[in-house]
């Protein structure tokens, strides 16, 4: 047998006592094994494999009645108190499934906290050198599901394999998609959104995306200039006449198209019409109408009112429906067989 240093009866002394007290000729541990490492000795109810002294990447050995883990044998520290229950907090919302740790902190007034564990479940880790630690401190964590209040735990471990109590941290992981606006058509209008920041204009491509968080359903609302309407939307999943919604589930772009109001008249508010019949025959409630100044010319046309509705019918229009001196001469009849009519600069004549 190799004779044995003043190192290895240090080491010795610190076995445990099955171990120290089995008979002779049971068992033989050389030095090399204790204090080196990497070795393997057997006896008559056992084998050893791994070492002591030092760290090893030897595995899990096995014999009769035991079982031994290869590297330190956990004599190097008497250290038993764990670390302090951490204080764990999460950025929320999270716009991606690597989640910014804000928060994380520990203290061990023994040998020192040298890792942190993280799960997504509650259960406590029971190997302090197993996998999933990180050392020192991890910077963030990685989720593999998405939605409101996501929870995960965290427990820390000291230099001694001690391992803290468990703290627990919350946040929405929320994703975003773009939403983008175009325009189509020969007309004018600006485009805002609600919720959001989108407020953009024909010709002028600034603030015409933002970003929506995922499932948020975003209403777009269309103000054309005084010289057009809207005429269609592309890309949203419903429209009206002027709005259009959009559910943001992915990155989407909304046309907006708008074309140049016809020239003789218009619904206030509304759209425009090439003479003062069509538009008198799409009311369909009280409204006003707006007519194009005709200086010198006159329209010829029959109007005839037959619905039980006011209509404000205002002549002498400029280019912006803006009020002039002028009239707006109609060649034709006027019939009023239902409703009221209230006329300011409107002549008519045969």
């Amino acid at each position: 047998m190799k004779l044995v240093t003043k190192a290895l009866f240090a080491t010795l002394a610190l076995a445990p006592p099955a171990l120290a007290g089995q008979g002779p000729g049971s068992y033989a541990i050389v030095s090399d094994v204790i204090s080196g490492g990497g070795q393997e000795v057997s006896g008559g109810g056992y084998t050893l494999n791994g070492t002591i002294g030092q760290s090893s990447a030897i595995g899990l050995s096995t014999g009769t009645s035991y079982s031994n883990q290869g590297g330190f044998w956990n004599l190097r520290s008497g250290d038993t108190i764990a670390p302090t229950t951490p204080i764990f907090a999460l950025q929320s919302p999270s716009r991606s499934y690597t989640v910014p740790i804000t928060t994380l902190t520990s203290t061990d007034a023994g040998s020192g906290v040298t890792g942190y564990y993280i799960s997504a479940a509650p259960t406590p880790p029971t190997d302090p050198w197993g996998t999933g630690w990180a050392a020192p401190t991890p910077a963030s964590l990685i989720s593999t599901t998405k939605g409101l209040n996501q929870t995960f735990y965290v427990w820390a471990r000291d230099a001694a394999g001690n391992i803290s109590g468990g703290a627990s941290a919350s946040t929405d992981i929320i994703f975003q998609w773009l939403l983008s606006v175009a325009f189509g058509g020969t007309g004018g209008a600006s485009i805002t959104s609600a919720p959001g920041t989108i407020a953009c204009m024909a010709g002028l491509p600034a603030n015409c995306s933002a970003n929506f968080d995922e499932g948020t359903t975003v209403t777009l609302t269309a103000a054309p200039d005084i010289r057009s309407q809207p005429s269609s939307w592309t890309g949203s999943d419903s429209s009206t006449f002027n709005t259009a919604s959009v559910t943001m589930n992915s990155d989407r772009t909304v046309t907006a198209s708008f074309e140049t109001v016809p020239n003789i008249a218009r619904i206030v508010y509304d759209r425009g019409y090439d003479s003062l019949p069509a538009a008198i025959a799409a009311l369909a409630t009280s409204a006003t109408i707006q007519a194009r100044d005709t200086y010198p010319g006159s329209l010829i046309e029959n109007l005839v009112f037959n619905r039980n509705y006011t209509v404000n019918l205002n002549g002498g229009m400029d280019a912006n429906w803006d009020p002039t001196v002028n009239y707006t001469s109609v060649k034709g009849t006027l019939t009023i067989s239902q409703g009221k009519v209230i006329a300011n600069r409107i002549k008519i004549h045969p």
